[in-house]
């Protein structure tokens, strides 16, 4: 009776796994890379007949599932191919452990292929959220809502024609005061939006500058503060609601984006492991006993 190696009975066999895994995943990079290369090629800052987001968007997720099943089809198939049988086990055995070490091929692609798009993510989200940052103003901005001396940035368009002078010789203080004017109707406006609600105190100044620069009476300058503030609110819920309905878009692309993720690669296992099996079966055919 033939005594059997350690190598001819152990369960996994790790060279023909490190080497399945790289020819999986050198597979799925060549195959990630051709995609990008075709989804470049597919528009053109110059056609006005490019393909729509969703017509991207579909094929984008096509090409993935497309890569992920190949990757993890030749990942099962290699190493079944590569691992030494196990000549102490049935032929059932033997499928199952050529199975098993498909599903541990597809696992190590698996954690390799998350690790390089978390990376390749928190690179783009990090520079997504630096924009975006520097392009929402006030809403985002801290610094913007709480600006003392900016009055040209959120609210400034409303300010300036609330003090817009109605006649040439209209009271408009000594030079630089209609910019204080200004920063200081300003410095008001931005800080009662972010907090909310424009007190009594707040709207008399408002009132009384506003007056004083254009030289109106008082009941017109009432009613002058009374559509910018209305106005200003308006603006600012409005930049809101689509600040809240942008990033709500964005948790839907996510979820979908994962749950796509999931379903793909928990394919691509049950694939690596038929592959494992046929692979295990074409060794077995050659073998010579």
């Amino acid at each position: 009776m033939a005594v059997l190696s350690e190598d001819e009975t152990k369960y996994v066999d790790w060279p023909a796994i490190f080497g399945a895994t790289a020819i999986s995943s050198a597979s799925s990079m060549l195959l990630g890379a051709a995609g990008v290369a075709l989804g470049l090629a597919a528009v053109s800052p110059w056609s006005y007949d490019n393909p729509s987001p969703s017509a991207m968007t579909a094929a984008g997720a096509a090409w993935f599932a497309i890569t992920a099943l190949y990757a993890g089809a030749v990942g099962g198939y290699v190493v079944g191919r590569l691992r030494k049988p196990a000549l102490d086990a049935s032929v059932d055995e033997r499928s199952n452990r050529d199975g098993l070490n498909a599903l541990i091929v597809w696992g190590f692609g698996l954690l390799l292929t998350t690790f390089l798009a978390s990376s390749i993510v928190a690179s783009g989200v990090g520079r997504t959220a630096t924009v975006a940052a520097q392009a929402a103003g006030p809403v985002l901005s801290e610094s913007v809502k709480a600006s003392a001396n900016q009055a040209g940035d959120f609210v400034g368009y409303y300010v300036d024609r609330a003090l817009r002078t109605t006649t040439a010789n209209a009271p408009g203080g000594a030079p630089g005061q209609g910019n204080d004017a200004k920063s200081e109707v300003a410095r008001i406006v931005t800080h009662s939006i972010a907090a909310g609600s424009f007190s009594p105190a707040d709207r008399m100044d408002l009132e009384r500058v506003v007056a004083r620069q254009t030289g109106i009476s008082e009941p017109e300058a009432k009613a002058r503060v009374d559509q910018m503030i209305r106005e200003a609110n308006e603006a600012y819920n409005k930049t809101v609601q689509t600040a809240k309905e942008t990033a709500d878009q964005a948790r839907k692309i996510a979820a979908s984006v994962t749950t796509w993720f999931v379903v793909v690669s928990l394919l691509a296992g049950i694939l690596a492991w038929f592959a494992g099996i046929i692979g295990g079966r074409h060794r077995d055919e050659n073998l010579q006993v």
